[in-house]
């Protein structure tokens, strides 16, 4: 079976990121959510953004978490 993964870019809210409490809560909220894969946290501390992959049906889920600002799909990958 092939699975539809799309690279996304996700932008946390300041709120989200003004304490590490805050920020591993929505970390954490958003790895249980959608299991994000492959994750990028390079531009994290600086900008508040996120890479990773996630499957293409949990794309909008992603912008129903708290502490996200904006959800932008990078790319569609395909996976067995």
């Amino acid at each position: 079976m092939i699975a539809e993964m799309h690279k996304v870019h996700i932008v946390l809210s300041p709120d989200a990121r003004r304490t590490p409490e805050s920020l591993q809560a929505t970390l954490a909220c958003v790895r249980e959510l959608v299991g994000l894969e492959d994750v990028n946290e390079r531009r994290l501390a600086r900008y508040g953004i996120l890479s990773g992959c996630v499957r293409a049906q949990d794309v909008a889920a992603l912008q129903s978490v708290p502490g996200i600002e904006a959800v932008e799909v990078d790319g569609l990958q395909r996976a067995l």
